[in-house]
């Protein structure tokens, strides 16, 4: 295979396909782990935007009254 990546002979869509599966690995890896802090971030933003807090530094988060 080293040969003929050597002299060119290696399709380009071939290669095309494995550079894009090489770089979708990482993000199809750490995606189900990310998405638990982007879940809280969307949540955080909502309850500011609604509050008229479109620009904090700080996000509050309240808790809500009501406890079960």
């Amino acid at each position: 295979m080293s040969e003929m990546i050597a002299s060119g002979q290696v399709p380009s869509l071939a290669v095309q396909t494995a550079v894009m599966i090489r770089a979708l690995l990482p993000v199809a890896v750490l995606s189900p782990f990310v998405q638990r802090h982007f879940k809280k971030g969307m949540l955080i933003g909502a309850i500011n935007a609604s509050l008229g807090r479109t620009h904090s530094s700080r996000p509050v988060l309240r808790r809500s009254p009501i406890q079960v």
